[in-house]
């Protein structure tokens, strides 16, 4: 994701998703705990992919590499231009209340994620 990391672990924690699988911006802070304005990616920028501080395409292929997941076994949900190169990395895309022309599949309902899944 391109969302920063309190929010991104705040979910993953509710929907119980182990955070070492988890690439996002990573909001740094001090010996205190506060927020230093700094901002740290686990991938790199990738400007021959996307313009986006973590390629999402990058972190996909990173993801099924580590999970052994190819691919053609794969769904990328997103709702923007930023995940275009994520869609591409994968099998399927559905594209969650576009605002634009993207996905393999317009879906106005995140339960219909479970459709695809099977």
């Amino acid at each position: 994701s391109v969302a920063f990391s309190p929010i991104i672990h705040y979910f993953a924690d509710k929907l119980g998703i182990d955070r070492s699988n988890i690439i996002c911006p990573i909001l740094v802070t001090d010996k205190h705990g506060e927020y230093t304005g700094e901002v740290i990616a686990k991938t790199r920028y990738n400007s021959k992919c996307c313009d986006k501080i973590i390629c999402k395409a990058d972190a996909a292929k990173e993801l099924m590499k580590k999970l052994n997941v190819k691919p053609e076994e794969s769904i990328a949900v997103g709702d923007g231009k930023s995940d275009e190169c994520l869609f591409r990395a994968c099998g399927l895309s559905l594209a969650y209340k576009p605002l634009t022309s993207i996905g393999d599949i317009k879906i106005l309902n995140l339960a219909e994620v479970l459709i695809y899944a099977e």
